[in-house]
């Protein structure tokens, strides 16, 4: 009997086993393939799109350079426009926009040769400074320069009244600038605060409304009316126009303090504080800002920090002013008795 075991193979075995076989090496020729195609994709993106060097990159934090201020040529002779920030002084201190005195006022350099504002009693805006008057050139024979030598004349001779006090004449003359050319924005500007010392409120805010309507972006005539409401006892109707000084002109600490006291004066010290502080961004060494600021701050119970704006404005109080700077102090040891039961020295 026959006791070796047989060894069976299923039917089909070694078939089977070639053809997994075959499978196997398809699979990785085929796998092979899409990874060499992936590899020459990368390259050729490479080769279309290469990297940007990193010194070709722009920071977005780059600063910018500023414009040069606009000339303004009158008669063909270049003037530059001279500052608008200017600050007056005293209690809640607000800037007073100056005259027009023949050239525009939308650029801002350093102020040169600008006379300063007269101070302002509690709560008065601040102004901005005057203009230049244009010279009227007396060459040419033609009607139209005729007309221009008149209407520089007459302007010109206003300016002159308005800053010797002669509110009248200084009158008279814008009317008859105004009757030359009626579209001088200048002369509505200046028309408006001839007749706001004259008391006629009425009349010089519809002067100011005029020279707005010609230019929507004149800044003289929206602080003046501006200044006009907070003088007659409405910040409410000053505050959409200095907005709007600040919102076109950012760098004006002028309207910016205005702002600070129209908000003050309707009854938003926080935004008067944010106003104030925006126009010490702008001129930190402007001791008047900083009183206002003081004011503000004690106003509203910040004792501590109102202590530290006197000091500011006290060591940058020119010596001119020593009178006030002695009431200030006054006012100090007081406010630092308050704070403390115990008076402090300098």
């Amino acid at each position: 009997m026959n006791t070796e075991e047989a060894t069976l193979t299923p039917p089909g075995g070694e078939d089977r086993i070639a053809g997994h076989s075959f499978l196997h090496k398809k699979r990785l020729w085929t796998y092979g393939g899409l990874t060499f195609l992936l590899l020459l994709v990368v390259v050729a993106l490479k080769l279309l799109f290469p990297p940007v060097p990193e010194e070709k990159l722009t920071s977005a934090d780059t600063p910018l350079i500023p414009s040069p201020p606009a000339v303004v040529r009158e008669e063909g002779k270049a003037v530059v426009p001279e500052s608008k920030n200017v600050v007056t002084p005293d209690r809640t201190e607000a800037v007073h926009a100056g005259v027009s005195k023949g050239v525009s006022p939308s650029a801002t350099i350093p102020q040169q040769e600008v006379p300063s504002a007269p101070p302002a009693v509690a709560g008065e805006p601040l102004s901005h400074p005057q203009i230049p008057a244009a010279k009227p050139q007396t060459s040419g024979v033609s009607e139209k320069t005729s007309r221009k030598v008149l209407e520089l004349s007459t302007f010109n001779r206003g300016v002159e009244a308005l800053e010797n006090g002669d509110f009248l004449e200084a009158v008279l003359n814008f009317n008859r600038t105004l009757s030359i050319n009626p579209l001088d924005v200048r002369a509505y500007n200046n028309l408006g605060l001839a007749l706001m010392e004259m008391g006629e409120g009425e009349a010089a805010e519809e002067a100011f409304r005029k020279g707005i309507v010609i230019e929507p972006d004149s800044v003289r005539c929206l602080n003046n009316l501006a200044l006009l409401y907070i003088k007659r006892g409405e910040p409410e109707r000053a505050v959409p126009f200095l907005e709007k000084i600040v919102a076109d002109h950012p760098e004006d600490a002028a309207a910016w303090t205005n702002l600070g006291v129209a908000e003050g004066r309707a009854g938003k010290p926080d935004a008067a504080g944010n106003a104030y502080r925006r126009a010490l961004q702008l001129t930190p060494q402007d001791y008047r800002i900083h009183f206002n600021l003081a004011r503000t701050l004690e106003a509203q119970g910040r004792g501590i920090e109102a202590v530290y704006s006197y000091q500011t404005f006290l060591r940058l109080l020119p010596p001119g002013e020593s009178d006030r700077g002695r009431k200030v102090i006054s006012h100090l040891e007081k406010l630092r008795k308050s704070l403390t039961g115990v008076p402090a020295r300098e």
